[in-house]
């Protein structure tokens, strides 16, 4: 008996956002992992003149993979993304004859007869209180209902970490009907894409970066804390005359105009904006550090990604960054600033050493990649035997 499975990949508009790098990456090991299965993957999309230049899943035995390409782009429902009745949609997942639909992402659409799995990465909005630059309670308030509706008609759920996995059953255990659910969530770790040292001194310098650096990877939401570590930074070399900048490198997409201002009044701060995957992987190996100082997080990839390159991890002390960071980082009180001038002058000048090797092994986008396929198939194992007993 052949099985079907569909992957909703159209949420890879965006090839530089953390969740298009989760997607693809756990995606194409679940792919590559699964050749031998009695499996057919339905893969939705975006639309191909959007990716045909990604070559996604090209060296996949093309006989397991049928593509769906969107005929237009999300829109509206990528800023308000709970449009859980999707009927077109449907009746093609059920022409298919779909037996499982696996989301990355939160508020998967409602599909009568077919097992659905969402995936959350984060409850940030409920820990964060500026998350929202505006109309902070409506949207507080329209993101919990995304979560438990999708909590509520998603028969499994997946997350990133098992620091949101513990504030999901914490928080809503007590909604009828979910204990249960929550309880037999399943973790797939982020992994590291490994790159090949590379030299790229050309564009090193047309970046303007001639000095020793300090590195964040991510985007400027309010929840990375980008002005707190700006200014740290600025006392930090005032304090010990330390001659470095920082490089914030990643997507600009999100518009945060304060934080604009604070980098534009700033001349020791520079941009990278979505550095080429190879350059990123130059930054990482000549950064003196990499620092996040987030105020939450639903995982943290350049902290293993940085490990990975056995360089020195200064973050803040939250729990996924417990949960995730190698015993040689650096973990900060942000209430403790002061104190973290000093302690930050001192790790600077140790001697550490992170075995990288065993951090590839244990941030591996396939060894996760292969949990996944064994719950898949558990949960196509069961569908046909409740089949065959009816």
């Amino acid at each position: 008996m052949k099985y079907k499975i569909a992957i909703d990949m159209r949420y890879v508009e965006n090839p530089y956002s953390g969740l298009s790098r989760f997607s693809i990456n756990i995606f194409y090991n679940l792919l590559k992992n699964s050749e031998n299965d009695d499996i057919q993957f339905i893969v939705l999309m975006p639309p191909k003149k959007i990716v045909e230049n990604q070559d996604l899943f090209k060296d996949i035995n093309s006989k397991k993979i049928k593509k769906i390409y969107s005929m237009r782009k999300r829109g509206i429902k990528w800023k308000f993304p709970f449009f859980i009745i999707d009927l077109p949609l449907y009746l093609k997942l059920l022409r298919e004859e779909v037996d499982i639909f696996l989301s990355p992402y939160v508020d998967p659409p409602i599909l009568p007869g077919i097992k659905v799995i969402c995936t959350i990465h984060d409850l940030i909005f409920v820990k964060v209180d500026n998350y929202f630059n505006n109309f902070r309670t409506i949207k507080k308030f329209f993101s919990e209902l995304r979560i438990i509706l999708s909590l509520l008609y998603s028969n499994s759920i997946l997350t990133v970490s098992n620091t949101t996995k513990n504030l999901l059953i914490g928080r809503y255990k007590y909604i009828p009907f979910l204990k249960n659910k929550l309880l037999k969530t399943l973790v797939i770790y982020n992994g590291i894409t490994e790159f090949k040292s590379s030299s790229l001194s050309n564009e090193y310098k047309y970046q303007n970066i001639k000095k020793e650096y300090f590195l964040y990877v991510g985007d400027r939401r309010n929840h990375k804390n980008l002005i707190y570590t700006i200014n740290f930074l600025k006392v930090f070399k005032e304090q010990y005359k330390k001659d470095f900048i920082f490089v914030i490198a990643g997507s600009n997409s999100y518009k945060n105009y304060k934080l604009q201002k604070v980098i534009k009044s700033n001349s020791f701060v520079k941009e990278v904006i979505n550095p080429i995957d190879s350059f990123l992987d130059y930054l990482y190996r000549n950064c003196i550090s990499l620092i996040i100082l987030s105020h939450e997080e639903g995982f943290g990839i350049p902290i293993i990604e940085a490990a990975s390159r056995s360089k020195k991890v200064v973050a803040s002390d939250i729990e996924i960054f417990r949960e995730i960071a190698p015993g040689s980082s650096l973990l900060l009180d942000l209430k403790q600033e002061k104190l973290n001038l000093k302690l930050l002058h001192d790790y600077l000048n140790q001697e550490i050493y992170v075995d990288s090797q065993f951090i590839l092994k244990k941030w591996s986008w396939d060894k996760s990649s292969l949990i996944l396929r064994e719950f898949l198939l558990s949960q196509l194992l069961q569908k046909n035997k409740k089949l065959i007993n009816e």
